[in-house]
């Protein structure tokens, strides 16, 4: 009994502090929901062959890495090019 109170109460925290993640940062959010997830599966879907390779957590932070990267590139590039451009452009093809 007291096993399943601390493991709801555990869930419980994991869950809500995914759920804050995911509303201040979306691309955090998801990379906090995905990683765990994408781990669990490429180990059930490694298990059913012969040969036994190893997971290492060091690829899933570098995927990671690369992911928030290339998302932080894409935000600055556009907001550079708004923040740079002559508004006046902008109006007079409205």
């Amino acid at each position: 009994m007291l096993y399943l109170l601390i493991k709801a109460a555990i869930s419980g925290l994991i869950i809500a502090i995914a759920s804050e993640v995911a509303r201040r940062s979306p691309a955090l959010g998801a990379l906090v929901i995905a990683l765990p997830l994408a781990y669990v599966g490429a180990r059930r879907w490694l298990e059913g062959f012969a040969y036994k390779a190893d997971l290492d957590p060091a690829l899933f932070a570098v995927a990671a890495g690369l992911a928030l990267a290339t998302a932080l590139a894409a935000v600055s590039v556009q907001t550079w090019r708004a923040a740079t451009a002559d508004p006046v452009h902008a109006l007079r093809s409205e």
